[in-house]
């Protein structure tokens, strides 16, 4: 991860339109304490073995390989932002959270800007034309520290209409029991 002023971050999030504009993402901002670019992967390896299961019939393995590897990535994401929870102190109550690209009204295309200011070829990731990160099992985006105030959001924004998950309210229910539990 690397260290982002707010203003550079806003000129990545609304580059070539890459945010809608009512987003979330948006409105975290406004109490962000301190913000980072990341970039999390875990290899080429592992998603070529998820390849070579599907290849050789094994649909099973294939499949639970790739639910183990996709919770793995996630996993980085967040271990991503306690790491640097930790190495920017912030207010108590404040903690951090990664947003990515393709959620909370930036769209998948904000990728390309992240990409350059973030430069993670040197990690591996790379990006293909349709914004899809190689290796597949990696996650980017912007860890945000703000009070908890700031990521516990109501799902009323335009586009959590086109949410099919809303996983946005387990992980600030995590980050609720985290923080409770000192």
């Amino acid at each position: 991860w690397q260290r982002i002023s707010r203003a550079a971050f806003e000129d990545v999030l609304h580059a070539d339109g890459a945010s809608e504009p009512a987003a979330p993402l948006a409105q975290v901002l406004e109490d962000a304490a301190a913000l980072a670019l990341f970039a999390v992967t875990l290899g080429e390896e592992i998603a070529q073995r998820i390849e070579r299961l599907f290849a050789n019939g094994d649909l099973a393995g294939g499949y639970i390989l790739d639910q183990i590897a996709s919770h793995a990535a996630d996993e980085l994401a967040q271990t991503a932002a306690r790491l640097f929870e930790a190495a920017a102190p912030a207010a108590a109550g404040s903690a951090a959270l990664p947003y990515s690209p393709g959620y909370c009204g930036w769209k998948v295309a904000g990728q390309r800007p992240l990409f350059a200011a973030l430069e993670p070829g040197e990690i591996g990731i790379s990006l293909n034309d349709s914004c899809l990160m190689q290796p597949l099992k990696s996650v980017s985006g912007v860890l945000v520290l703000a009070p908890l105030a700031a990521h516990d959001l109501s799902p009323a924004f335009p586009c959590c209409a086109a949410c099919t998950t809303l996983d946005c309210q387990e992980r600030v229910a995590a980050l609720k029991a985290r923080l409770a539990a000192g």
